[in-house]
């Protein structure tokens, strides 16, 4: 690889190939380390959530507009449904959801306590009265969300520690969660909803928690 004489030291012409080729490999090395650096400090590409409408209105979708300003690479699409999606199939890389997860094959990482309270207007409770026990919901307007055409009517409650189901009737439905929300404030009726779906509203006085 080398060629000596007394005065000089020259490489080869095998040498010379061989230093080529370690040079190339030193390149190739240094720009896959570049590249597992600009990885760890810089992300990009298209992030594809799904959420809740209500939730992702009001909690998601300002995630995100921070999200960008530190990550401005990164190209999120935040699909609002209150269907539950497969997000396999639908080729989504985030999925938040109320509930427990029925697909054990997924990761799941909680982010919150979460429970369901049973809300109306002051305007409605003036008008129509508000309701003592579970079973006085069978008297009252009830605001129902809907799923793949099935009406999610089954209210659940603890009643002197005993869970009791009961299947409301319908004076409104909608498969849209925000749109459920918007007719409680309204004073159409009584909506079964997350906290955080209404807790700003509570908090407001635009709605009332009952039983």
């Amino acid at each position: 690889l080398l060629q000596r004489t007394t005065r000089s030291l020259s490489l080869t012409e095998a040498g010379q190939r061989f230093y080529d080729a370690c040079l190339r490999v030193s390149e190739d090395v240094a720009y896959a380390e570049a590249l597992l650096h600009k990885g760890k400090t810089a992300l990009s590409g298209r992030l594809s959530i799904t959420a809740p409408s209500d939730f992702g209105r009001e909690y998601v979708a300002p995630a995100i507009a921070e999200f960008t300003q530190l990550h401005p690479q990164v190209t999120p699409y935040l699909h609002l449904t209150d269907t539950v999606e497969n997000l396999i199939e639908q080729r989504f890389d985030v999925g938040i959801r109320f509930g427990n997860l029925p697909d054990s094959s997924l990761i799941v990482k909680p982010l919150a306590d979460n429970h369901r309270v049973l809300v109306a207007a002051p305007s409605y409770l003036q008008q129509h009265g508000t309701p003592n026990t579970p079973d006085d919901l069978h008297k009252h307007r009830c605001l129902v969300l809907e799923q793949r055409a099935e009406l999610l009517n089954a209210w659940q409650f603890i009643n002197q520690h005993k869970q009791q189901t009961i299947n409301v009737s319908a004076t409104l439905a909608s498969s849209d969660g925000a749109v459920i929300r918007q007719w409680a404030i309204a004073g159409l009726g009584i909506a079964y909803k997350s906290i955080w779906d209404v807790k700003n509203d509570i908090n407001a006085g635009r709605l009332h928690t009952l039983l």
